[in-house]
């Protein structure tokens, strides 16, 4: 059996190629000896030349690169078993993108150290299967779980306030849609990052909800307590700053202690990120423990053992002895 059995079907018209090539490199040589000799001026002659030697190289390279050609087949017999562990690691991220998610607490604002982390989780397992759930007032799934971690990060990029239509930040829709989204909740790690704002009246019916369904549900809190004015993503350019229905400007601050309340009742993590200086490692590490926890009995494989080795090394060998070997007589001096 072998891997790339191309290789192995070439060789006989490779080793045809060789001896066309040796036959013809034969007869040139010949012939100009023979142009040489007919010059009445200058004897030449073949006496030093040694045809065993000549032959002998030949089929140092004929045999090596045989041998070469095999193990460029990747040759296969029998077969060995390996156990190896299975982590069927799969994580959705929730990510708020309501305009209270500007506000520059954080450098540059908040939605962007957001995804600056969220890529930094991403990067430290490019192994796993990503999804991203955005939300606003509403929720919409924009990339689905999948192991194409580079088309993760494209949507993820994308993302901006003003994609919505509708503002103001509902955590319970966002919730209520993991079930529909997550088919493998068991093995699916939820992330909600968001600074903890709530304009729903439901999210305890939410949290009651995803608590029957059995699903766990960490939170990211991201921005400080101290809080800021929201710049209007209308208008991006001037220094204007979001205002409500009164005209009055909205002051944001960032709610952990709702944050810590959803990661508590339904049993998941905490972690709120206030200042530029957050090492995102303590976060990294409880997220590693938590896809440890997916990780399932002992998988044997059938694994075919691979035998390239030693026509590689007796070819090496060979072209080796080709090279150091010459096509002259060897000389014996008289006493």
């Amino acid at each position: 059996m072998f891997l790339y059995p191309s290789f192995f079907y070439a060789i006989p018209l490779a080793v045809m190629i060789l001896l066309v090539l040796y036959v013809q490199s034969r007869r040139k040589r010949r012939y100009r000896i023979s142009k040489l000799s007919a010059n009445d001026s200058v004897t030449v002659t073949d006496s030093n030349h040694c045809l065993v030697r000549s032959r002998l190289k030949f089929g140092f390279v004929l045999v090596g690169f045989i041998l070469l050609m095999v193990a460029l087949s990747r040759p296969r017999l029998g077969f060995e078993w390996s156990q190896s562990k299975s982590y069927e690691s799969s994580m959705l991220i929730l990510l708020d993108i309501s305009q209270s998610m500007l506000v520059e607490d954080l450098y540059p604002n908040r939605l962007e150290r957001a995804k600056l982390l969220i890529r930094e989780i991403v990067e430290s397992n490019v192994s796993s299967k990503y999804g991203l759930l955005v939300f606003a007032s509403a929720p919409f799934l924009q990339c689905p779980p999948t192991y194409d971690y580079l088309s993760f990060l494209d949507a993820l990029e994308s993302q901006q306030p003003s994609l919505m239509k509708t503002q103001g930040s509902d955590l319970a829709k966002a919730l209520q849609m993991l079930p529909e989204v997550s088919k493998d909740q068991d093995k699916t790690t939820f992330l909600l990052v968001s600074d903890g704002e709530d304009h729903s009246l439901q999210l305890q019916n939410a949290i009651s909800y995803l608590k029957r369904e059995k699903i766990v549900v960490h939170t990211l809190c991201i921005g400080s307590g101290k809080g800021a004015l929201i710049p209007d993503s209308d208008n991006p350019s001037s220094q204007s700053y979001f205002t409500d229905q009164d005209g009055k400007v909205v002051f944001s601050k960032a709610n952990p202690k709702r944050m810590k309340s959803i990661a508590e009742a339904l049993g998941g993590s905490f972690t709120q990120i206030e200042s530029e200086d957050f090492s995102i490692r303590h976060l990294l590490r409880q997220l590693i423990e938590i896809r440890q926890l997916n990780e399932t009995e002992l998988k044997a494989e059938k694994i075919p053992v691979e035998h390239y080795q030693w026509p590689l090394l007796i070819a090496f060998l060979l072209l080796a002895l080709d090279t150091a070997m010459g096509t002259r007589k060897p000389t014996t001096e008289k006493m």
